[in-house]
């Protein structure tokens, strides 16, 4: 009978065990960073990269995918930061885009940073006539964090089916435990 207890409870543990703990991080946090001046700006607009945290004096280069593109490439300076300010390609659709950077980071390995960007059809040159909205929206446009919204990946565990099975799991090991000690506890008293 202590045999099926500690099997109920092994079992118990080990699905509970199952129903995830918290979020897988890097380790060591990167501190390498890159930001842009805009995150929503027209086709064939300029854009300011600003990084930091990159090896000092190396070379970072930069893309916009997808369609990959090449942006170029900029230098570091002597204590690993840069700013460049580039021209988007006008002949890209409008709609969402990665950014990447790709480097050696202060530690001596390599990194690759990501920074969504959302192009949007030029403007006519006299407007469109179209009042905008509270985000500067015109009437009707999807606007850029819709696009952002669409663009980002679902990530992370639905932990529901494990939780569940988890907590099934301890009802049933409970359960056994109670019938045993009940069952012990009638064939003492016989």
């Amino acid at each position: 009978m202590n045999r099926i207890r500690t099997v109920g409870l092994l079992l118990a543990l080990a699905l509970l065990s199952m129903t995830g703990g918290p979020a897988a991080a890097q380790y060591p946090p990167s501190a390498t960073s890159v930001e842009v001046s805009a995150t929503s700006l027209p086709v064939g607009g300029s854009l300011t990269i600003v990084g930091d945290g990159w090896q000092p004096n190396s070379v970072v280069r930069l893309s916009i995918f997808s369609p990959l593109r090449s942006l170029g490439s900029v230098r570091t300076d002597d204590s690993g930061a840069f700013s460049i300010t580039v021209t988007l390609p006008e002949d890209l659709p409008p709609g969402p885009y990665t950014l990447r950077a790709i480097g050696i980071g202060a530690d001596g390995r390599p990194r690759t940073v990501d920074t969504l960007l959302v192009l949007t059809a030029a403007a006519p040159e006299g407007g469109d006539g179209s009042t905008p909205n509270a985000q500067g929206e015109a009437a009707g446009d999807t606007g850029p964090m819709d696009a952002i919204r669409n663009a980002l990946a679902a990530t992370g565990l639905d932990a529901v089916l494990l939780t569940t099975l988890g907590l099934a799991a301890l009802v049933v090991g409970s359960g056994l435990i109670v019938v045993v000690r009940r069952r012990d506890g009638s064939d003492n008293v016989s």
